[in-house]
């Protein structure tokens, strides 16, 4: 039941990430492209609409331990008081040990009990990775840091609509949480 509960809440968060875009950022509900402009294509993208799916530097599987204290850490530093991440952590972080997949334009995150927390198709644009869940027409847009088999991601500023994931969590920082703590390490190609 629990993990029913927090897979919803990550899905919840990534679909309202993923439908509204302004509202967090410097931009003021500026288009996130007006922030930051997209990099062009190097030729890696991969997605729901190519003919023939490419690969990409992040095909493969990746595993993070995401910690109490990374997660806390994350939204702390995101402006969300401690008693509040605390919160986030009982209902988020049932377990340390995490994996996301990628292959063929598609990626799974997988919980710490092996459950699919989230899945959908992806692209990567230059330093981007734009996650796309089913039903969504705009992405969830990360930056992405690739040093050998580690990669960094951060939520690119601008999404969001200011909704709460839990009373004083923006959803935009509790699905940034999971993603961005922590490195993601490469565990197979």
């Amino acid at each position: 039941m629990r993990a029913e509960i927090v897979r919803g809440s990550l899905t919840a968060v990534l679909a309202v990430t993923l439908l509204v875009a302004g509202g967090c950022g410097s931009g003021g509900g500026a288009e996130p492209s007006a922030d930051r402009p997209t990099p062009p294509s190097t030729g890696t993208s991969t997605g729901a609409g190519s003919a023939a799916t490419q690969s990409t530097p992040l095909d493969g599987t990746w595993e993070a331990t995401i910690t109490r204290k990374a997660f806390v850490g994350y939204a702390v530093d995101r402006g969300v008081r401690r008693r509040d991440a605390l919160a986030m952590v009982e209902v988020d972080l049932p377990g340390s040990e995490f994996s996301l997949r990628f292959l063929d334009g598609s990626f799974n995150l997988t919980g710490p009990t092996g459950e699919s927390w989230n899945s959908g198709r992806f692209e990567v644009h230059g330093d981007e990775l734009h996650v796309l869940e089913p039903g969504s027409s705009t992405p969830f847009r990360l930056a992405m840091r690739l040093d050998g088999e580690r990669l960094r991601l951060e939520v690119i500023e601008g999404q969001g609509d200011g909704r709460e994931h839990l009373p004083g969590v923006p959803d935009i920082v509790a699905g940034g949480a999971i993603y961005c703590s922590v490195p993601w390490v490469r565990v197979s190609a």
